[in-house]
């Protein structure tokens, strides 16, 4: 009788369809979430790099308005004061009055 039940559970090989099972299911968990995480690390970045170059280009916007506002006060400033000494020489005046804003020191 022994060995009939031998017989009815003949000895199996190795099986290793459960390895492969767990390889493809970790594959295919592991990677596509590894991908997700790089894309979404590397959006962030590029992200961050635009803003950066936004307020850089911001800034550069800003400092370049008040480049021209001081340039076009300066230009206001010289054009007068080169059209008081003008109509002081067409008045023949040798030492015209400077505008009391020119006077004061600072």
């Amino acid at each position: 009788m022994r060995q009939t039940q031998v017989l009815a559970n003949p000895p199996r090989e190795e099986d290793t369809t459960g390895y492969v099972g767990l390889s493809a299911f970790l594959f295919w968990t592991i990677v596509p979430l590894l991908v997700a995480l790089i894309l979404l690390t590397w959006s962030r970045v590029e992200a961050r790099r635009l803003q950066y170059e936004v307020s850089v280009m911001s800034q550069q916007q800003q400092d370049w308005a008040a480049r021209a506002k001081r340039a076009e006060a300066q230009w206001q400033a010289t054009s007068s004061r080169e059209r008081l000494r003008r109509g002081a020489l067409l008045l023949d005046l040798r030492r015209p009055e400077q505008h009391q804003r020119w006077n004061e020191v600072p």
